[in-house]
């Protein structure tokens, strides 16, 4: 799926979701939710269609709207369709790999892109432990009173988190190339 069938999807739910609880929805809002400045493919001219859409609609409201609409299809999708849901998280997982307003709308968008869960967090959680496990080792080391069995249970735990360190670490440059090639 590439980001415009995931657009065209989603804006298919959002309409069929809107007939189905009687909100008028426009098409200048439908159109709205392909807006990003990254993709061409699925937005070819989104300053024209920023403008038009701030000249009659207030974007606060807007974002509820949309995002009440989407909820309530995915939520209809789920429950009634498992086919459709398991398309709507293939767009959602196609449009993450760029930036995308309806993402935003449908509450799967992080500020400045950033994904709390992604490979690059984990790095540096995994990352964090470690170095402050070797400033504790470092400390714990000067303490003639710590048996020798402390150090090394220490040491393998320390292992342990260097390791998945650097396995995300190895993920997030994987991820990074694939993006690269494809684009």
């Amino acid at each position: 799926m590439d980001t415009k069938e995931a657009k065209d999807f989603l804006a298919d739910q959002a309409a069929q979701q809107a007939a189905l609880d009687h909100t008028p929805i426009s098409d200048l809002e439908k159109r709205m939710m392909y807006f990003t400045e990254s993709d061409p493919a699925s937005c070819s001219d989104p300053f024209r269609l920023n403008d038009e859409f701030e000249e009659k609609y207030d974007t606060a409201e807007y974002e509820a709207k949309m995002s009440q609409l989407l909820h309530r299809a995915y939520k209809r999708l789920k429950a009634e369709n498992p086919g459709g849901k398991l398309q709507w998280d293939e767009a959602i997982s196609t449009l993450e790999k760029g930036d995308h307003y309806v993402l935003l709308l449908s509450g799967k968008h992080s500020p400045m892109g950033a994904r709390k869960d992604g490979p690059g967090s984990k790095v540096i959680t995994y990352g964090g432990m470690f170095v402050v496990g070797c400033l504790l080792l470092a400390k714990l080391a000067r303490d003639p009173r710590i048996p020798t069995w402390v150090f090394e249970s220490f040491g393998v735990l320390l292992l342990v988190l260097l390791l998945l360190t650097m396995f995300f670490l190895a993920q997030q440059g994987y991820r990074a190339l694939r993006r690269r090639k494809s684009s």
